[in-house]
């Protein structure tokens, strides 16, 4: 039987290519790149959500940050935008790692190569590290479904509305105008 050595989120921070890799467990997750579409939706999202944050001084809103959730075995995973309330920011300052503890919301945007049971599994693992609500945004069903436990509370179609509810109050986007036409 073969033994795997785990590596820890200091030594993959180290190695390079680890761009479209995350860390689960110790172990190497290839991810692979992100689509046009997947990309439009990330900036189109990620900008309303920096000037909404921005503008209210909410906090901060990142992209593709790798956020250390669980260690030894560590895991390291880079959601496609993350924000971090004001209050939960760190005292020193903006880190230079990886950020080292949960934000309070993630957003995951589905790839046509995703499968169900990895997506379920990330969201599991986003809320048992302590963020707060998880949106996965499914851009060929035009769905946005919103967690906030073990069940998603939420799943949002064109026509509603996507709003931040308690982690991002006033925040609120009409979800046919989240997709390219």
């Amino acid at each position: 039987m073969a033994t795997t050595t785990l590596i820890t989120a200091e030594e993959f921070e180290q190695m390079p290519g680890s761009e479209h890799r995350e860390l689960i467990r110790g172990v190497l997750s290839n991810v692979s790149p992100p689509g046009v579409r997947h990309g439009w939706i990330q900036i189109k999202l990620g900008g309303l959500l920096f000037s909404f944050v921005a503008a209210h001084g909410l906090g901060e809103v990142y992209g593709e940050i790798g956020i250390l959730i669980e260690e030894n075995p560590d895991t390291v995973m880079a959601p496609d935008l993350a924000f971090v309330r004001k209050a939960n920011l760190p005292a020193e300052g903006m880190e230079t790692s990886y950020l080292r503890h949960a934000p309070d919301l993630v957003v995951e945007i589905l790839s046509p190569s995703d499968r169900t049971s990895q997506s379920l599994e990330k969201v599991m693992a986003y809320l048992s590290a302590g963020v707060e609500s998880v949106w996965v945004v499914d851009s060929q069903r035009q769905h946005v479904m919103i967690w906030q436990s073990e069940r998603a509370i939420l799943d949002l179609e064109p026509g509603d509305t996507l709003d931040g509810g308690d982690v991002l109050p006033g925040f609120a986007l009409p979800i046919s105008d989240l997709f390219p036409e």
